[in-house]
């Protein structure tokens, strides 16, 4: 019964979407067809390991079809942190967008995250499940380099904003290009992005780096993640 119930919450329309994101985007069940390849892999996270001997974290994937453990997520220690594993837990049982190189390893297929931890792309998140609240780090604007793949909160000024397509630029803590971090929002979220323009706001999100600039995005379903103070 509670397949069922999973497969009615994630409907046609939302699956769609989350491919129409990304060209290279797979499911899991399909991860064998392109071994050696980067790519997007849609997953459900059945299972979040450390695994001390290897010094790795395991996600385990699979398919929102089946139990079974279809492909496994390896991230190296060096890659991660206390507060990255904590966040990496949270992510069990929920619907997750991964993109790194497919490989066959002792038989099992995996994504294996030996380069930096801005190359594991989490991109969107579905919950699934109601789970812990995952809480922010609070950061220090001027330290926002250092919490590249990190869930964190900061509080800041607003200095000007660019619309491209459905998303606003925002940039904080100085003007466009000499920015500490810019925050990517949809605009269902910022409809009228010059009413915070010059105004402090906080955020909180997964630090990623775009165009090898600290970026936060926030989409429709995180509206909740940005504010004016």
């Amino acid at each position: 019964m509670k397949q069922i119930l999973l497969l009615t919450f994630l409907t046609a329309p939302c699956i769609a979407k989350l491919f129409a994101q990304n060209a290279n985007s797979i499911r899991a069940f399909e991860a064998a067809e392109h071994i050696g390849k980067t790519v997007t892999v849609t997953a459900t996270v059945i299972n979040v390991k450390h695994i001390p001997q290897s010094k790795t974290i395991s996600l385990g994937l699979s398919d929102w079809r089946n139990k079974d453990e279809l492909l496994t997520l390896v991230i190296h220690q060096k890659h991660y942190s206390k507060s990255y594993y904590n966040y990496l837990r949270s992510l069990n049982g929920k619907l997750t967008m991964f993109t790194g190189k497919v490989l066959l390893f002792k038989g099992q297929l995996t994504i294996n995250m030996e380069g930096s931890m801005t190359k594991i792309g989490i991109s969107e998140i579905i919950p699934i499940n109601i789970g812990v609240p995952i809480v922010p780090i609070s950061v220090p604007l001027k330290d926002v380099h250092k919490y590249i793949g990190e869930y964190v909160s900061i509080c800041d000024m607003a200095y000007d904003y660019k619309i491209v397509g459905d998303s606003v630029f925002l940039n904080v803590g100085a003007n466009y290009p000499n920015q500490n971090i810019t925050v990517s929002v949809s605009r269902k979220v910022l409809p009228r992005p010059e009413e915070i323009n010059g105004k402090r706001i906080c955020f909180d999100g997964i630090i990623t780096l775009l165009d090898n600039r600290p970026t936060i995005s926030i989409n429709e379903k995180q509206r909740n993640n940005i504010n004016v103070k």
